[in-house]
């Protein structure tokens, strides 16, 4: 029957070969020989014993750097997102500037007293060919009168608030605009259709090209002369009937405008500008 050794003796045995090694390697170079040689034997074990921790730092340095990365992926996308929507409310501003640029050479144009004003909605049926304006009756703005942007005929006041006006634009199918063609002078009419408009009746011994454009012709109470209407996109001569087959475009913006210029009605100008001694710039009221 094994007695079992105190701890107190085992440590006394320890501390006693600990003290000796170290005075046996100080003074005997075997020692030292003896202690380099059992730790070449005991690396291995030590090495195996120091894999767990050395793959739990690791592993710890791996997922610190991926959340540092994921953080940075996620601010990286939020700014780029923001500098998306700037992006998109600068060229916003860019064409609003264009449009308005655009507007003050019309008003340096010699037109009788105009009015701006700016697109509020496009009326209580998005589909229909109406827009409603920021100014009306207190503004002075009358029914019937002509309303342009930066690009040409947009439509006319057709109903008319104190605040508000509403304006059917060229394509409404109510809508008929006297016109010419640019190029030679010869005149026919322009039909809205409620999403386009049309050059239905152009007799075909008449000029009529691809790329011509069509201006108000001035022969009605309505549109003053000259106003930039459309342009002929096609114009084929059908023997079938007696007149031209025809696609045209609108130049205004139908559902791009925002500011928009009103002026009067033809017969109006016509008598503003009878009694003017000499031309003078237009006033514009805001």
């Amino acid at each position: 029957m094994s007695r079992a050794i105190k701890p107190t003796t085992k440590m006394v045995v320890l501390v006693t070969a600990s003290l000796g090694l170290l005075f046996g390697s100080n003074q005997y170079p075997m020692t030292q020989t003896v202690r380099n040689a059992v730790l070449s034997v005991l690396y291995p074990i030590q090495w195996l014993a120091n894999v767990p921790l050395n793959s739990y730092r690791s592993a710890e340095i791996f997922l610190t750097k991926q959340n540092q990365l994921h953080q940075e992926v996620v601010t990286l996308k939020a700014d780029n997102i923001a500098l998306h929507i700037q992006m998109t409310q600068l060229k916003t501003l860019q064409r609003e500037l264009a449009e308005l640029k655009s507007l003050q050479q019309l008003v340096d144009t010699p037109l009788t007293v105009v009015t701006s004003a700016q697109v509020a909605s496009n009326g209580r049926d998005p589909i229909a060919s109406k827009l409603v304006l920021d100014k009306g009756s207190k503004h002075q703005i009358q029914a019937g009168q002509v309303v342009v942007d930066k690009n040409g005929l947009l439509g006319q006041v057709t109903n008319i608030q104190p605040f508000s006006a509403e304006v059917s634009m060229v394509t409404d199918n109510k809508q008929v605009v006297p016109i010419m063609v640019e190029r030679t002078g010869e005149r026919a009419l322009l039909y809205g259709n409620g999403q386009n408009v049309d050059l239905r009746y152009f007799p075909i011994d008449g000029d009529l090209q691809e790329g011509d454009l069509l201006v108000t012709s001035g022969l009605d109470d309505t549109y003053p002369a000259g106003i930039p209407v459309a342009t002929v996109k096609s114009a084929e001569k059908n023997l079938a009937t007696p007149y031209y087959r025809t696609k045209v475009k609108p130049l205004a913006g139908i559902h791009r405008a925002r500011y928009v210029l009103i002026l009067p009605r033809n017969q109006e100008a016509k008598t503003a500008a009878a009694p003017a001694a000499a031309p003078t710039t237009p006033p514009v009221q805001e």
